[in-house]
């Protein structure tokens, strides 16, 4: 169901709505302020084409965009995929309890629960902001946790606060700082 901005109804299997570079698309999509406020309800798509050719694709059970703040929310199973057109830059995937996006301050805020995977990496935390402009991931809230798998080891590392800077490839762990390293037995024979 889509309610326009005068209060007439109209009646389609899949709701769908765009507004320049975001598409939404939902069981039930309703239109306030003459489509300044969009809400969507049950099986939540969002799609966002960046201005840089990435694409950031999201479902959830609810969602919420507002215009003037040019903000955006999804929540309720929210998980959201970042595609890159860079092909050198895999895909990340993110779920958490809840995402905002502020697109006037190119930041995204993801809470509760929150888990971050691209390639063999894997960030975990209460809380995990990335400044698009700045490229920087922090992660904070109850030990957050950066671990890497690969074939022949798995290196976990938490600390209080996880900061990643994305362009430089660098991540940087503060205060209380643990971790481990480990390895496979045929790589531990090797050396």
């Amino acid at each position: 169901m889509f309610l326009l901005g005068g209060g007439a109804r109209a009646e389609s299997e899949r709701n769908k709505i765009e507004r320049g570079p975001l598409r939404i698309s939902a069981d039930e999509t309703v239109s306030l302020e003459r489509g300044k406020i969009i809400e969507a309800k049950g099986n939540v798509l969002v799609h966002y084409d960046m201005d840089s050719g990435d694409l950031i694709s999201s479902e959830s059970d609810f969602a919420r965009y507002t215009e003037k703040g040019y903000e955006g929310e999804i929540w309720g199973h929210p998980r959201a995929w970042w595609f890159r057109k860079d092909p050198n830059n895999p895909k990340t995937t993110l779920t958490a309890e809840r995402v905002h996006l502020d697109i006037k301050q190119s930041q995204l805020r993801a809470t509760g629960h929150v888990r971050v995977e691209q390639g063999s990496s894997t960030l975990k935390a209460q809380e995990v902001v990335y400044d698009n402009e700045k490229k920087i991931i922090t992660a904070t809230g109850k030990r957050p946790v950066f671990e890497i798998e690969q074939k022949d080891q798995n290196t976990l590392i938490s600390a209080e606060k996880i900061i990643a800077l994305v362009n430089d490839k660098q991540i940087r762990f503060t205060d209380r700082v643990k971790g481990r390293v480990l390895m496979s037995p045929e790589n531990l024979e090797k050396n």
